[in-house]
């Protein structure tokens, strides 16, 4: 059987990464009673293609995180402002911000500059690898060359998990 808890963080505290609150879920089984198999990590899609989205989404979701989503830069900071996540998987090109902008509020606002930001983009020249990595990325996965099962895998990496079994 599955139990799960759920730990609260007030904000300030070490475990809530600043001035807001964090939420922690933590599993169980009926083996491992009282040590957490693992916390649920959330990502948040920035997208402005519903397909891209729901297949980046599906991947992570079949990994084991929970997956938000944005269709725009803007939206993304929004989303990102009601509820931190621990990831944000951006594209570059899109309506209303782009993600290049996306990312340089992300990375010069104090409240959101430690959240590891994976580029996911069609933009493959180096000169766009270049400035999303000084920009502070994390991590960039070129959009026709990363099959499904990588993104999850990035995510995993960028957040210091351990792979998982068979991938």
């Amino acid at each position: 059987m599955n139990y799960y808890s759920i730990v609260y963080h007030e904000a300030g505290s070490a475990a809530s990464d600043g001035a807001v609150p964090a939420i922690a879920w933590h599993w169980y089984t009926d083996d491992t009673m009282g040590a957490p198999k693992e916390t649920v990590h959330k990502i948040l899609v920035v997208d402005d293609d519903p397909f891209n989205r729901d297949l980046f989404k599906l991947a992570l979701k079949k990994a084991g995180f929970m997956v938000t989503e944005a269709e725009n830069g803007q939206k993304g900071l929004e989303a990102v402002e009601a509820d931190r996540p621990d990831v944000i998987m951006l594209d570059l090109m899109m309506p209303i911000m782009d993600g290049f902008e996306t990312l340089k509020r992300l990375k010069t606002d104090p409240h959101t500059s430690s959240i590891p930001v994976i580029i996911l983009s069609s933009m493959r020249q180096d000169e766009d690898v270049s400035r999303a990595m000084k920009g502070g990325a994390s991590a960039y996965l070129k959009k026709g060359q990363a099959v499904p099962a990588d993104i999850p895998a990035k995510a995993r990496e960028v957040l210091g998990l351990p792979p998982l079994d068979g991938a």
